[in-house]
């Protein structure tokens, strides 16, 4: 009786301490952390004590300017690239040349490619454009008799 006791206070103390110290993400990007991610971000809030991103997660921004740009109604998409040098020989302006790096190597291709995310089959397979990227769950195939 004693050892599944203690089995019990060992599985909460171990289980619940791993919250915080699993979530290894740099100061100045948690508020873009939270803000796709509101349950953790609630949890953070609850957790005053322990959370170390408290500061971030009580002043958290409007959604729609804390974001990384791929996501629906973001403002913020490509202001937070950064081109030094000329933009000349590849686009005409320093503004396009901000966007075109946005699109083709930023948030802007991810959020290219999660526009093109279309569902196939069910259960679920999902594929993007030219089937560059496909996400399968619960797909059962069977290679058995293949040669």
């Amino acid at each position: 009786m004693l050892s599944i006791c203690f089995l019990t206070f060992l599985f909460f103390t171990v289980g619940d301490s791993n919250t915080w110290s699993d979530l290894d993400i740099p100061i100045e990007h948690a508020a873009y952390f939270f803000t796709n991610n509101p349950s953790i971000h609630a949890q953070c809030l609850a957790d005053q004590a322990r959370c170390p991103y408290y500061e971030q997660a009580k002043s958290l921004p409007p959604f729609d300017v804390a974001c990384w740009g791929y996501e629906p109604n973001c403002k913020n998409n490509a202001s937070l690239v950064q081109c030094s040098g000329d933009s000349h020989g590849w686009t005409t302006s320093k503004e396009k040349q901000i966007y075109e790096f946005w699109r083709t190597a930023d948030f802007g291709y991810i959020a290219e490619k999660r526009n093109e995310l279309r569902e196939f089959c069910s259960p679920s397979l999902e594929c993007v454009d030219h089937l560059r990227f496909c996400r399968a769950k619960n797909i059962y195939i069977d290679f058995r008799h293949t040669e």
